[in-house]
Formats: C-alpha cells, sequence, structure tokens
C-alpha cells in the first residue's frame, strides 16, 4: 500500500513539472532528439539551437539592452535577433549591434545578416538599426542606412535618398532590396531626422513624422508632418477634418506618450493622431479626418489620450478628463473617464459614467474590441479600493473588478506597467480575444506570501487572469509554497520593456489562445533549478514547467516565442545541444516537437587568430549574398589548418573502409572453401 502511494506521488509530482523527465512527455514522436537536457521538457519539447555554432567569438545580445532585436514571426519559423559580433554575411561595421535573420529548415536553422555593408559606424542619433519587423519577418523598417552625420551611404540603398539627413527603408528580407520609405521631392531638402511613428503589422503602410515638405498640402519649416507611405507613395495624414494641415507637431499617441502600438489599423486603412494643440483624429483612406473626441456633449470636447483600438479600427477607446464635457452622462468631477468611439455610428459612450472614475490607462483590448483591460482609482465595481490603482475589465457593457495593484509613484512598484506614459512596451500581454491577460506585481494578489527569503521585500509575481471564469493565478508563485528567492517576470531586470526596441512589437509572453504562459524567475520552482541566475518557465494546465536548463552560470532570459506557444526563444550560455561548444550566450528555441540529429562538428573559433581577418572598422570580406546555414547551424571552418586536417581525415577514413572490404571478402573466401570441403557449420560466423 505505501508502495502504490509512492508512486502515485512521485507521478503526481512529474505531471506537476517537479520531477524531471516525467511531464508532458510520454510517446513523444520526437523521442530520438529528447535526450540530455531536451529530455526534462515539457510538451515534447526538444532543444533547436537558432544562433550559429561560430559567431566569431561573440554572443547572441546586443552590448545595450536598448538595441536588441527580438521578435519571432507568429508560426515561429523565423527569429530576429542582435549580436555583439558579426559573423556569417554580416558586412557593417554598425558599431551599436548586428542584426540577424534565423530561419528554420529541414536540417536546421540558419543565419543571414540585415543590416546592409553601407552601415558604417556612426555615434547616436543615426545609429542604423530596425524599428520594426513585420509580423511574419517578410518585411524590416530600416532607420539609416549608414551614418549621413558622421559618413553617407556608398553607395546609396535607394536611388533618390536625400543625402543630407538619416533615412526610413522598408527592407524585403527575403531579396535583400529597400524602398525609401520618407520619399522627398526634388529641390526638398530635409532639416531633421526622420522619425518612424507607426506601421500596419504588414509594413504595407508606415507612418512618419518628418518636417520637410513631402506633400503639396503638407506644411513647411516650422511644423512637424505625419505622412503615411504605402506603395511608395506618400501621403499627409496630419490634416484636420476641414482639409487644413495641422500646425506645430502632430503625433501618434497612446497613454499620453509618444508611442506606436495600435495606432494603425491592421489593413492600414485607419490612422489615429494627435497634435500639440490638443484632440484626437482619425485618418481614414487618406480621404477623410474625424474627430474621435469632439464633445457630444454639453463641454467643449477634446483632450482624449489614445488607449486602444480593435484591430480593424471600428472601436476607438480614449482617456479623457470630465472636464470636457464629452458625454451627457459624464459625471462632472469624476476625473479621467475612459470613452469608446464607434466609428460606423459615429457614436460617442462613457464606459465610465461613475461619481469617481479616475482612470489612469488603460492595458489593452481584445482584437475586436469587446474586452478592455485598464486601471482606474474610482469605485467602479464590487471589491474595488478607492484611490488606488485598481485593475478592471470591460466586457459589453459590464466592468469587473480584477484586484488593487501597488500604487507607488510613477515607474515604482507596479506602477512601471500601469502608469500613463511610462513605458511604450509594458509587461502585459492580453489574448486575441480578450479573455486572459497577463500581468505582474508585487502585491500578494492570491494569498501567496511573496515575502524574499533573503531580502525581506516584496517580490514581484507573474499574474494569469482569466474574464470567462473570472479567476485570477499566480502563475509564477512557488509549488511549494515556500516564500519566493526572487522575483518573476515578464520583462527582464532593469530593462523596463527597453529590451525590445522594435515599435509596435510586443513579445508572445502569453499565446493566443492564453493555454501557455512564458516568463522569467530568480526564484526556483523546480528542483532542477538549481544556479541561483534567472531562469524562463512555462505556465501550462495549472503547473510550472522549466524551459531553459537551470544550471546555467549566467541568466537565461525569455526572447519571444510564437503566436501558439509552440515555439520559446530564450538565451542562455548554458549547450544544450551536442554542437554548442562554447561558453557564449546562445539563442535557443525550445520547439514543441522539435530537434535536429546532433552532428560531430569541430570546436568553434575562438579568440583573436579567428576574427576572419577582422579590421579596425569591424567590417568583413564576406560576400553579401551569403548566408549562414547548414544541420544543426554549423559554421564549418575554411582556415588552412582546418582544410588539412578535414583532408587527412577523409583519407584515413577511406582506408579504413578499403581495410574493412579486405576482410570481408577473405571472410567470405574462407566460408566458400569450408562449404566446398563439406563443413556445414552455418552456426558460426566465417
Amino acid at each position: 500500500m505505501r508502495l502504490r502511494w509512492l508512486v502515485a506521488g512521485l507521478l503526481g509530482l512529474g505531471l506537476a513539472g517537479l520531477l524531471p523527465g516525467i511531464a508532458l512527455a510520454q510517446g513523444c514522436s520526437n523521442e530520438q532528439f529528447r535526450t540530455g537536457p531536451s529530455a526534462n521538457l515539457p510538451d515534447c519539447r526538444a532543444y533547436e539551437q537558432v544562433s550559429p555554432v561560430d559567431k566569431n567569438d561573440g554572443a547572441i545580445g546586443s552590448p545595450s539592452d536598448q538595441f536588441r532585436l527580438w521578435a519571432s514571426s507568429l508560426d515561429g519559423n523565423k527569429m530576429a535577433y542582435s549580436s555583439s559580433q558579426a559573423f556569417a554575411d554580416a558586412q557593417s561595421g554598425a558599431s551599436v549591434s548586428l542584426d540577424y535573420l534565423a530561419s528554420r529548415g529541414a536540417a536546421g536553422w540558419s543565419s543571414q545578416s540585415l543590416l546592409p555593408p553601407q552601415a558604417v559606424s556612426p555615434v547616436g542619433i543615426a545609429a542604423p538599426y530596425f524599428h520594426m519587423v513585420s509580423s511574419d519577418l517578410s518585411r524590416a523598417v530600416l532607420f539609416n542606412g549608414g551614418g549621413s552625420f558622421t559618413g553617407q551611404d556608398d553607395p546609396p540603398l535607394v536611388s533618390g535618398e536625400p543625402l543630407e539627413r538619416p533615412n526610413l527603408f522598408v527592407r524585403e528580407n527575403s531579396s535583400g532590396s529597400y524602398q525609401l520609405v520618407n520619399v522627398t521631392p526634388a529641390g526638398v531638402t530635409p532639416n531633421s531626422p526622420v522619425l518612424l511613428e507607426g506601421a500596419s503589422p504588414d509594413l504595407s503602410h508606415v507612418v512618419f513624422m518628418e518636417s520637410a515638405k513631402l506633400t503639396a498640402n503638407a506644411l513647411g519649416e516650422g511644423n512637424e508632418n505625419l505622412y503615411e507611405w504605402s506603395g511608395g507613395v506618400v501621403r499627409l495624414v496630419s490634416v484636420l477634418p476641414g482639409g487644413a494641415a495641422m500646425r506645430g507637431r502632430s503625433m501618434l499617441l497612446v497613454n499620453g506618450s509618444e508611442t506606436k502600438l495600435g495606432t494603425v489599423s491592421e489593413d492600414g486603412s485607419r490612422i489615429f493622431f494627435g497634435g500639440e494643440g490638443g484632440g484626437l483624429y482619425m485618418r481614414e483612406d487618406g480621404l477623410r479626418t474625424v474627430q474621435v473626441d469632439a464633445s457630444q456633449g454639453p463641454g467643449a470636447g477634446g483632450g482624449g489620450q489614445f488607449m486602444a483600438a480593435s484591430g480593424d479600427g471600428s472601436k476607438v477607446f480614449f482617456l479623457a478628463d470630465s472636464g470636457r464635457g464629452l458625454t451627457n452622462d459624464t459625471v462632472p468631477g469624476s476625473g479621467g473617464n475612459l470613452y469608446e468611439y464607434d466609428v460606423a455610428a459615429a457614436r460617442l459612450t462613457d464606459l465610465t459614467p461613475a461619481t469617481r472614475a479616475e482612470v489612469l490607462s488603460s492595458l489593452g483590448a481584445s482584437r475586436d474590441g469587446s474586452y478592455l483591460y485598464f486601471v482606474a482609482q474610482g469605485d467602479l465595481a464590487a471589491g474595488a479600493i478607492v484611490g488606488q490603482p485598481n485593475l478592471y475589465v470591460w466586457h459589453e457593457g459590464v466592468t469587473t473588478y480584477i484586484a488593487t495593484l501597488s500604487p507607488g509613484v510613477q515607474g515604482t512598484g507596479d506602477s512601471i506597467d500601469w502608469a500613463p506614459g511610462d513605458l511604450t512596451a509594458p509587461a502585459i500581454s492580453v489574448t486575441a480575444d480578450g479573455t486572459r491577460l497577463a500581468f505582474e506585481s508585487v502585491m500578494s494578489l492570491t494569498g501567496y506570501d511573496n515575502t524574499d527569503v533573503n531580502t525581506g521585500s516584496a517580490d514581484t509575481e507573474v499574474f494569469l487572469y482569466d474574464a470567462v471564469a473570472n479567476r485570477l493565478v499566480c502563475a509564477s508563485c512557488n509549488p511549494s509554497g515556500a516564500r519566493p528567492l526572487g522575483s518573476s517576470l515578464i520583462t527582464p531586470p532593469d530593462a523596463f520593456g527597453e529590451e525590445d526596441r522594435l515599435e509596435g512589437h510586443r513579445p508572445h509572453y502569453l499565446s493566443e489562445d492564453g493555454s501557455r504562459l512564458f516568463f522569467n524567475s530568480f526564484d526556483a520552482l523546480s528542483p532542477r533549478d538549481t544556479n541561483g541566475r534567472e531562469d524562463v518557465y512555462e505556465y501550462e494546465g495549472a503547473h510550472v514547467y522549466l524551459i531553459s536548463g537551470g544550471t546555467d552560470s549566467e541568466n537565461s532570459q525569455f526572447a519571444d516565442a510564437s503566436a501558439s506557444g509552440g515555439d520559446v526563444f530564450f538565451t542562455t550560455a548554458q549547450p544544450l545541444v551536442a554542437q554548442d561548444r562554447d561558453p557564449r550566450l546562445d539563442l535557443y528555441d525550445a520547439r514543441v516537437g522539435g530537434g535536429f540529429p546532433s552532428p560531430v562538428v569541430p570546436a568553434p573559433c575562438a579568440g583573436e587568430g579567428c576574427r576572419l581577418g577582422a579590421v579596425a572598422s569591424g567590417a568583413l570580406s564576406v560576400p553579401g549574398s551569403a548566408t549562414f546555414s547548414g544541420a544543426g547551424n554549423l559554421a564549418l571552418s575554411t582556415t588552412p589548418a582546418a582544410k588539412a586536417k578535414a583532408k587527412a581525415k577523409a583519407k584515413a577514413k577511406k582506408r579504413k573502409a578499403r581495410k574493412r572490404k579486405r576482410r570481408v571478402r577473405a571472410r567470405r573466401r574462407a566460408r566458400g572453401a569450408r562449404l566446398a570441403a563439406g563443413s556445414h557449420s552455418t552456426g558460426k560466423r566465417g
């Protein structure tokens, strides 16, 4: 009886992810690849090394958190990333970071350089880097092909590009070709850098700001115009409802700060913008402009701060002070109110018509606009604490209280996620259907004691809310119930979301169906996590599973995931596959049903003697058309010594094969002689 309970208990621990090699790992079709560290992964995952074996003695990730490129395609078959050292086909001498696109093939992952060879080594604002990528990673927006403040593109990326200031380009990643975004008429000289403001997910519509007069209806010197590029044509966006161009500075506004999330509809037909004079506007199809925050009540209107919009832009959510009198049911003196504008009906609705609303910010909306998450200090539903930052969800006219977050001042506590204008990409994730929300908090929202064992302060934990069941769970709270050894975070520590510099892109911490949540943790949530460092975890089916190795001497960090969560990309210095032999930081994919055969490869290049003949500028003399590929991301050395070693090895292999053939022939002749002599000892080998 005791043995039976012991076996049942061990099985239960395994299903909870607390014992290696058991959880969700039985009957995997890729079992031959689930060896070594991969054997402990859930969901029939196996490790795949995404970055190359030979990184020219460099590491994955930019030296600066502000210039990292992390983005997965929705299907997980492509991943954009940065490196501290040029390798493969990179010809750029860019000093800040070197950007690559990895693609998964039948034999493994291969990488190609994204930055063009014209990108020299400028400093400051002129540094070339990628602003945005399309959702399938087929396109990317490049800021400044070459440093026009310290040296010009030579040759130009695009014929006719302005030479005096940095430019914006759309790159076709399949061909490496470029299109100029800030198309400038002849005779017009830009007097300031062009700034990216937003784009549609496929980058067919790109919105940018520039003071130069690029269209006939734009304003000239002293104004900052908002333009849209599409199909090689530039149109003015910052047009007022009467047809006049907006004076002063026009921009895309989200949560009161200049960001690029959700301000362009998915098909690019609707663009939301504001300006220094106030007011929130929508430009539709380049033909008409509507003031979204125009009063439909007793007040003067205006003052709207864009919060979110549905994917097609048909529903717009924004924040405005009650003093603007936007609707008849807005209560005077109630503070910030949250409004919905229905484009088709031209109808404005106050979603928080309470005596004390005091809405602070929105955290995100569903794709169809039926769910909206926001933070307010008012009493809008049962359970809320007046005067505190309460987290709510609005759905079909009903507001539901979720939890009360940590107040703090702007930039501290939970306010780094919800404070207006604090971040361009807070640590928050909403599923496309709006039914799940992932967020961080230092508050003990589910009763777990999150007081740090070592510091005595409250650690940050990761929470998952289910709007359908109205249930909040702590995804990162230690399953054993023990107090934490460190915080758990969606974003890496000390980066506050800036580790992903891509505009309009939020990593898939939460899968689109809400079933998988990925996060980083300094706490040991699995017995296999023994390094006392940051590791990557997955929360699924009410259980926590370790994704990274757990024994790395350095931190492992989540980078991105595919839409389904079937691919989870992370960085680690721990070798997790046989061909990874260096101590450098690499990019891995823990892929459901994944894995590749592990080939035998020579030790990777290391030290000054292997820098591919690097010159002072850091530029490489490898042909730009080359790509870095091979089974399991191999990068075989082409030095004379390596060639000689490979040649000698091939000769030895041939000699061994010839000897084996001679032995086989000798055995066959001996067997034939015995049979001819009448020996029939077939039970023995001849």
